[in-house]
């Protein structure tokens, strides 16, 4: 197997989240989005009214939609962005980690993501891998600053781009164009951080270690 398949993966769930939202695809596109409409719980009916908190729809088993909303984009900017920043922010952390490593933080940081940007906008639909980015960019930053390793390696002007994004987006000044899940970004960055720095500490512990022998 490539040592990019995880990357890959995503990205493929990725395109095919923004085609069934392009081509309306409404019935499943429901079943996935971040929020659910209490018809659907009973009946799987299509009434887009009377949306539902997160609380009552994992109350009703589903589980999924703590995650699924990370593989729907609403435009080709939405998702050739992200999905570019994906290749190179996951490939990086796959080959460094590997695939089930990785696996663990995009599940981690799009779960955790969502939770924070539905408490900021309840009963607001959301969607995009734009948390997980941010979480990857927040994992890459602090593995590398305590480990540096060439492969993870980014930018100083990555970061800089990134976080202006990420000020651009709580101003609101291209609030115009489209909404940002803003609180998404920042509770994934935060969390990439936080999830890493333990992993980063340990490893510079070894590999001290390992040379002092």
């Amino acid at each position: 197997m490539s040592t990019y398949t995880v990357s890959f993966l995503l990205i493929v769930l990725s395109v095919i989240g923004f085609l069934l939202v392009k081509y309306d695809q409404q019935a499943i596109v429901d079943l996935l989005k971040s929020q659910a409409v209490d018809n659907s719980l009973l009946s799987h009916s299509l009434n887009l009214s009377n949306r539902i908190s997160p609380a009552e729809y994992l109350s009703h088993g589903q589980y999924w939609r703590l995650v699924t909303p990370i593989f729907l984009h609403f435009g080709w900017v939405h998702i050739t962005f992200n999905m570019l920043w994906l290749w190179e922010l996951g490939r990086r952390i796959e080959q460094q980690g590997g695939a089930i490593h990785f696996i663990s933080v995009v599940f981690f940081i799009g779960v955790a993501s969502n939770l924070y940007q539905a408490a900021s906008t309840p009963y607001a639909s959301f969607g995009g891998m734009s948390g997980v980015i941010y979480g990857l960019l927040g994992y890459c930053a602090v593995f590398n600053f305590i480990v540096p390793q060439k492969s993870m390696v980014l930018p100083r002007e990555v970061y800089w781009l990134m976080l202006i994004s990420l000020a651009v987006g709580w101003l609101g000044i291209f609030d115009f164009l489209a909404a940002m899940a803003n609180t998404a970004h920042l509770s994934g960055l935060i969390w990439g951080c936080f999830i890493e720095l333990p992993s980063a500490l340990l490893t510079r512990y070894f590999q001290r270690k390992d040379a002092a022998e």
